[in-house]
């Protein structure tokens, strides 16, 4: 998830390069954003991620979501969260980014839709 040149953007980074999956318009600067991910990890059409922004769906995806293997990333690679903000991209300050109440969950399938 990115937010360049005035637009919210998810995208999907694997072996065969970057897809744009969605993008907005509205302007997000000065506000809280509740995002909520709810991601099935897989190398296949069972992957799965589902994106709400302040409650209102913006993504329904199907697809691989992790790289395939024999793609150059290890078989059992970790799949980590992090976040942050990309100075290298920022001109000018102020450079400023608040989270709150980030939470990993794991559940059953049906829980968490």
């Amino acid at each position: 998830m990115r937010y360049e040149q005035g637009r919210l953007q998810v995208t999907r980074n694997d072996e065969h390069g970057k897809t744009l999956l969605y993008q907005g318009d509205e302007d997000v600067r000065g506000r809280w954003l509740d995002f909520r991910f709810v991601t099935r990890w897989g190398r296949s059409d069972k992957g799965t991620l589902d994106v709400t922004l302040d409650g209102r769906g913006i993504l329904r995806y199907k697809g691989p979501t992790v790289y395939q293997s024999g793609s150059g990333h290890s078989r059992h690679a970790l799949i980590y969260f992090k976040t942050g903000l990309y100075r290298d991209a920022l001109r000018e300050p102020p450079w400023t980014m608040y989270v709150d109440e980030y939470r990993k969950d794991q559940c059953d399938t049906a829980v968490c839709r």
